[in-house]
């Protein structure tokens, strides 16, 4: 036992009675075990790193396949993901070729890469000879991810900025607030107690991020997501509350937050009342407003090539080509503030529908392996994660932004690939 597994041991780190599961025996579980806590820690702490991360593991999954010491083998559920996963990445590239400025085409693919990773994580997650259940892994580095973002953002408020922690853009740091604080608060159903309090202070530290980034569309977002966690474990979410010390640190960091916070949301619903205003009287100007005209234009742009679309390299400018003449306040947005008009835009009908399948293909991977001990949460943790992407993307950025694509895929394998090998139901 080395020196790390020896303290990992003695301060209830790991093992069966710590905070993260008991790190596995084998050197290749292990280190796969490891890159799973750095993927679920650093998000938000360590921003763009979980890109560098997913591009190091894509890489070297080439070329431990090229060595042969994986095997390219997949799951019957498997390959639901690889399928969808590939189309999407196949489709925005030939539309985007068929598209004028097709030059611009290429270093747009090139970015668009880590999809592809599906085809050697997979492999790679499923060649160990040791079961090892890695999506316990993610919940717990997921709380203390949430919980740091959490941190830095109150650091900035404090500094009177809005926060996004390293994520970049306040919106990103919401979205990936609430996927992580969704998917740590899965641990309330732990039997290990230490888990259970991570699993509360995760989900507040995640929902922190998402008022602390004012960005109102996760706000929305945020709550069929609370109600997905209370079906999980409905009667989990009451005891640890009853504990006098944790109800008062939950009741002073919110109090914290509150103070800090207040002017800024009273600020922006005065904002948003008098945009909706403005809207009434054809004022598109304020950021709702520019969301509308937006979604118009595109609902315009999309009838002109509604089947394989203009090319993701011509997205902003064939929908501001299509804004009313003379328009005022035009920005030049890099995407369309909903996932699901951008697609359609980019790939026209081929693209939407390989956006949808590859949204889909996390809970459909789930649902068709067996209803065993860990279904529910593998479950659940494919809702909260797709269900995330596809309601903060109904007004927010969805992929095609490097720590959203590399969180996204890397959390579909860890899911997919807790489900039980040799155990899948046959694809039909």
């Amino acid at each position: 036992m080395s020196r790390f597994e020896r303290f990992a041991t003695r301060s209830f780190l790991f093992g069966d009675s710590g905070i993260f599961p008991a790190l596995p025996a084998s050197p290749f579980a292990r280190n796969t075990a490891i890159g799973v806590l750095l993927m679920g820690l650093l998000p938000l702490a360590g921003g763009s790193a979980i890109t560098a991360l997913l591009a190091v593991f894509f890489f070297w999954g080439i070329v431990s396949l090229s060595l042969k010491r994986f095997p390219l083998a997949f799951e019957p559920t498997d390959w639901i993901v690889v399928a969808s996963f590939t189309a999407f990445w196949t489709l925005m590239v030939v539309t985007g070729l068929l598209g004028e400025r097709s030059s611009k085409m290429w270093p747009i693919a090139g970015q668009m890469l880590p999809f592809l990773a599906v085809w050697t994580q997979l492999p790679r997650f499923r060649a160990g000879r040791e079961p090892v259940d890695y999506l316990d892994f993610t919940i717990a580095a997921a709380g203390f991810g949430a919980i740091a973002g959490a941190g830095v953002g109150l650091y900035q408020t404090w500094l009177g900025e809005r926060p996004e922690a390293l994520a970049g853009n306040p919106a990103v740091y919401a979205i990936l607030g609430l996927a992580m604080g969704g998917i740590a608060a899965l641990n309330i159903s732990s039997p290990v107690a230490p888990r259970r309090w991570l699993a509360v202070a995760g989900l507040a530290g995640g929902l922190l991020c998402v008022v602390l980034s004012l960005t109102r569309g996760v706000w929305l977002a945020s709550l069929p997501i609370l109600a997905l966690l209370l079906i999980y474990a409905p009667r989990r979410w009451v005891p640890p509350l009853r504990r006098l010390p944790a109800l008062a640190a939950l009741v002073i960091v919110l109090a914290a937050a509150a103070v800090l916070v207040t002017p800024a949301v009273l600020a922006l619903f005065k904002s948003t009342v008098t945009a909706f205003a403005d809207l009434q009287h054809g004022d598109y100007t304020s950021s709702p407003g520019q969301r509308v005209r937006m979604y118009l234009a595109a609902a315009d742009a999309f009838q002109t090539s509604p089947i394989w679309g203009h090319g993701i390299q011509n997205r902003m400018a064939v929908v501001i080509a299509h804004y009313p003449p003379n328009s005022e306040k035009v920005i030049f947005y890099s995407h369309l503030h909903n996932g699901f008009f951008s697609a359609a835009i980019d790939g026209g009908v081929l693209g939407l529908t390989a956006l949808v399948a590859m949204l889909a293909s996390p809970i459909i991977a789930v649902t068709r392996g067996p209803r065993d001990f860990g279904y529910r949460k593998r479950l659940f943790a494919a809702l909260v994660l797709v269900g995330t992407y596809v309601l903060c993307g109904l007004t927010q950025i969805m992929f095609k932004h490097d720590i959203l694509d590399a969180f996204f895929i890397f959390t579909t394998v860890v899911i997919v690939a807790s489900v039980p090998r040799g155990k899948s139901a046959p694809i039909s």
